[in-house]
């Protein structure tokens, strides 16, 4: 079937069916598609409109030279916040879907589209990126990448046989200290690496609920009995895994994980709304999720995961032991032979700031997670009009993703060990690191 372009597709009238509006006559329309792409103008669509998506939409609109044909969401409120918002900017009205979750599909069937942000609930994610990759639009991906082995490969497959490229926009990648840390262990200040920990360790309780009590997204994935034990491992393993260089150089070969009983979310749900509330009936995920992988190089990292105790955020939650070095958020920086005790980070920061961060680091301070937000945006533009693929890739995403499944198998398994899937089939071995310093 013939595919239509924006002009071709309003006119026939099939938009009253695939939209839920049309630009008003008074205001410009889209642009139409182009037989060939500039490479300092991208035509970018969202999927998932809400805080994140709309963050994310505020960037390019404000520092990349962009179109906005399209945005995605089932909420037609969210929708038409994002609407507002390029018609400011940009002086037209871009085409919504609307029409239910899966109205993302025809979306993807547009040829005035390049790249596509994925901002939705994680479940999304696995699936959307692995049809926006076959509809050949480069992919900005929310993490987790996805949430089964299988959906990780089919993810491999999708960015192996097509030209778009694939990015999981891992912030807390990019924060200052961890990107110190990364430069440091490339300068081989720490020597062969041996032991990391990691976490995400930030109380969510009132970010699961509606204001009447009902759950929102947040709760439903976290009271669903098939996603258990850590659901977002990325945070906490995607700084850890650059370090180690895993999987370019090392690999996750295997884990095991045990997770505490469900507590604190139906204790807080009954104080909030009362004993009758659907939180307070739920099956909720268990409080904490602990795991212990192994490394092909014979490194150990372990990783928690805990977003219901009541806690303050603990959001740089990081080790790293080295033969030569050691790192504590907590507690600072240890260099063996140099070092009388431990040593505030801040002292190291003249030393080993990364050049990533040095460059842009003034910018990047007025953004989230650290910075963090401000480099995935940035590395994600830079990839597209350099023709290069990112830093963090397919086999990168689906690596650091794997956690969810392995670990909720394990925790089902009284604490059975689990292998980690390789893949890259082998090239973890070969591959590169990425060299962010000319990120």
């Amino acid at each position: 079937m013939k595919k239509l372009n924006r002009r071709e597709f309003v006119r026939t009238g099939s938009g009253t069916a695939l939209t839920a509006s049309v630009a008003p006559a008074a205001l410009a329309t889209a642009p139409p598609a182009t037989s060939k792409r500039s490479s300092r103008k991208f035509r970018i669509a969202i999927i998932g409109v809400g805080n994140r998506g709309r963050l994310f939409l505020k960037a390019s609109l404000d520092r990349f030279n962009v179109d906005v044909p399209a945005l995605c969401d089932f909420r037609e409120e969210a929708a038409q916040r994002g609407v507002r918002m390029v018609r400011e900017k940009l002086g037209y009205e871009p085409d919504t879907y609307t029409d239910g979750p899966n109205d993302y599909q025809r979306l993807l069937e547009r040829d005035d589209v390049d790249a596509v942000f994925i901002t939705t609930p994680t479940w999304w994610h696995g699936p959307m990126a692995i049809a926006s990759l076959r509809a050949h639009k480069h992919v900005f991906s929310e993490v987790p990448a996805c949430n089964t082995i299988q959906e990780g490969w089919d993810l491999v497959r999708a960015a192996q046989e097509t030209d778009a490229k694939y990015f999981m926009a891992e912030n807390l990648c990019f924060t200052r200290s961890n990107m110190m840390i990364l430069n440091a262990v490339e300068q081989g200040v720490f020597g062969t690496l041996s032991f990391a920990e990691c976490g995400y360790i930030h109380e969510a309780r009132n970010l699961q609920f509606n204001e009447d009590g009902s759950l929102n997204w947040r709760g439903s994935l976290n009271s669903r009995t098939d996603l258990i034990a850590n659901t977002y491992p990325t945070h906490a393993l995607g700084p850890t895994s650059m370090w180690f260089g895993i999987p370019r150089g090392d690999q996750l070969r295997q884990c095991v994980s045990m997770m505490t009983p469900a507590r604190s979310f139906r204790d807080y749900s009954i104080e909030r709304f009362g004993p009758d509330s659907p939180g307070a009936t739920a099956t909720w995920n268990g409080d904490n999720t602990v795991s212990l992988i192994r490394t092909e190089r014979g490194a150990v990292i372990f990783l928690r995961f805990d977003i219901c105790s009541p806690r303050p955020h603990h959001m740089d939650f990081y080790t790293l032991q080295g033969a030569k070095a050691s790192y504590d958020d907590e507690a600072g920086m240890f260099v063996d032979g140099k070092s009388k005790d431990w040593e505030p980070v801040s002292d190291y920061y003249g030393r080993y700031d990364h050049p990533f961060w040095t460059r842009h680091g003034k910018a990047a301070l007025r953004t989230g997670h650290g910075g963090g937000d401000y480099f995935v945006v940035e590395h994600f533009y830079k990839c597209l009009t350099e023709d290069k693929t990112p830093g963090i890739d397919v086999y990168d995403a689906v690596t650091w993703s794997s956690l969810i499944p392995l670990s909720a198998k394990s925790v089902r398994e009284n604490g059975a060990t689990q292998e980690v899937p390789d893949y890259t089939e082998g090239q973890w071995k070969n591959r590169r690191r990425y060299d962010w310093s000319n990120g």
